[in-house]
Order: C-alpha cells, then sequence, then structure tokens
C-alpha cells in the first residue's frame, strides 16, 4: 500500500486545481443562491468584482449601499460596462446602459440584455 501511496503522489502536480480566486468565486456564487447576501458580497468585494458586490447588497435591500460601491468605483474607471449596465438597471436610467454598450464597443452582453429587456417593456 505505501508503494501505491508513493506511486499516486507522483500525479499530484498533474490535477487541474481549481485557482483560489476560482474557489472564492464558486462560494461567493453559493452563498448568493442560498439567499447569504452579505457573504456573498464579502467574498465577491475581495476578488473585486464591484458589480456583484452591488447585486448583492440590492438584492438585500441595501439600496444605497449598492448605489454608493457603483459611484465609488466608476469614480476610478468610468467606463467600466458591468459597472455602468448595473448602476443603470438600478436607477433605471437608459443613458447609462447605452454608455455601457457604446463603452464595450457593442461586445457587453449585459448591456445588451439590459437595452432589449427596457426596449421591449
Amino acid at each position: 500500500a505505501a508503494a501505491a501511496a508513493a506511486r499516486r503522489v507522483a500525479f499530484c502536480a498533474a490535477v487541474a486545481y481549481p485557482s483560489t480566486w476560482e474557489l472564492d468565486g464558486a462560494v461567493a456564487a453559493a452563498m448568493l443562491r442560498l439567499g447569504c447576501f452579505a457573504t456573498a458580497a464579502e467574498r465577491y468585494a475581495a476578488l473585486g468584482e464591484w458589480d456583484r458586490v452591488a447585486e448583492c447588497y440590492a438584492a438585500s435591500g441595501k439600496r444605497e449601499l449598492a448605489l454608493d460601491v457603483l459611484e465609488r468605483e466608476l469614480g476610478k474607471t468610468p467606463d467600466a460596462p458591468r459597472l455602468l449596465v448595473c448602476l443603470g438597471e438600478l436607477k433605471d436610467d437608459g443613458d447609462l446602459l447605452e454608455r455601457a454598450w457604446a463603452a464595450s464597443n457593442g461586445r457587453d452582453w449585459r448591456a445588451a440584455r439590459a437595452l432589449g429587456r427596457r426596449h421591449l417593456a
């Protein structure tokens, strides 16, 4: 049995372990699905996924905190499409959604989906 264990250890490096960031993202997504919005927001904040932090805050009824996070981060990166889409959806502002679409050069699927929903409503 010891020889078999030593042989298996040699292949440890060949296993594709997920990175710490992937694991934290998976834990945050699981917390979000379970309704643990504060825990999910903390995990997403550690990963720097500010749009998801704002979504967690908004889902937990902390809309003002979500707006603060988005406006703070947009102060640092004013043309971040994901942040613009999230802010546009929270404020129900079509101009922000158009700005996100333009900032992404017509590539961001979130902006396209939000604009489509807005036009079809």
